[in-house]
């Protein structure tokens, strides 16, 4: 499991211990990350009824992202919310390939715009610091794309799919041109390769909401904002594939389980 590594360039040198392999070590880390995944939700069940609706919809519903067997069981009530002339099985999520690279990001990370801009990689689940960020809570970085992904004529076809995740209560969750152009600026002034890759990525928006919620059933609308780029956000939001997703009891009770396993392998 773990080799003694001997470290040169301090004094006195040290060992320190590692992996064995690359491989062991994402294992290890995915497994952990999944620990303190399922200790948050244990904790968010236990708060009061108000404090799990504040926290579990902004933070825990992120993280159920980021244990695999609870987004395999996810994509089971993953709905699609079609557009005009499309039907619910039009597209399917790219969260339905499981062999896909980055499927279930292993490392949360918070970014902010104040900060040094980052690259955004494969295996990051990226969290904004900002309250007020606009559009999403949350985003991974998928090396696959889901099937039905429209292009627009002549354009390449994708490799990658960013997946953006909004956790929300409400039956509705429209959004305006200058929210999203708001959100393009601070991605691009947050992720140095933004700029490089926003045009070349397939797009899925994910609505996370709990069974007590309204549900959104429809595509969510981006409503005009009388700016001079209205047209170019407009169509850039079109590429974005809206889903929708109530944390039915199922997954809450593999949530749950999960959970237990965990406290049992802790004691």
């Amino acid at each position: 499991m773990e080799k003694s590594v001997r470290v040169q360039g301090v004094w006195p040198e040290e060992a320190r211990n590692e992996a064995v392999s690359a491989h062991l070590r994402g294992g290890v880390l995915g497994y952990a990350t999944e620990m303190s995944a399922l200790d948050e939700l244990y904790g968010n069940n236990r708060a009061s009824r108000e404090e799990r609706r504040a926290s579990m919809f902004k933070v825990s519903g992120l993280q159920t992202f980021m244990i695999g067997s609870v987004v395999t069981k996810m994509v089971r009530y993953l709905k699609y919310l079609p557009q005009e002339g499309e039907t619910e099985r039009s597209r399917s999520t790219v969260l339905r390939c499981p062999a896909a690279r980055g499927r279930v990001p292993i490392s949360p990370h918070h970014f902010s715009s104040a900060d040094t801009p980052l690259e955004i990689v494969v295996g990051c689940l990226y969290k904004p610091v900002e309250n007020n960020f606009p559009v999403v809570d949350g985003f991974f970085l998928v090396d696959a794309v889901g099937k039905g992904v429209s292009l627009p004529e002549g354009a390449e076809a994708p490799t990658q799919t960013i997946v953006l995740l909004q956790v929300t209560r409400a039956g509705c969750h429209h959004t305006t041109t200058s929210e999203v152009g708001r959100f393009r600026e601070l991605m691009a002034q947050s992720f140095t390769n933004w700029r490089e890759m926003e045009n070349r990525l397939s797009y899925e928006m994910i609505y996370v909401q709990h069974t007590d919620s309204t549900s959104i059933t429809d595509r969510q609308r981006c409503d005009r904002s009388g700016m001079a780029d209205d047209t170019v956000i407009e169509e850039f939001w079109n590429r974005i594939s809206h889903f929708q997703v109530n944390l039915e009891a199922p997954i809450t009770k593999l949530l749950c389980k999960r959970s237990t396993m965990s406290k049992r392998w802790r004691s």
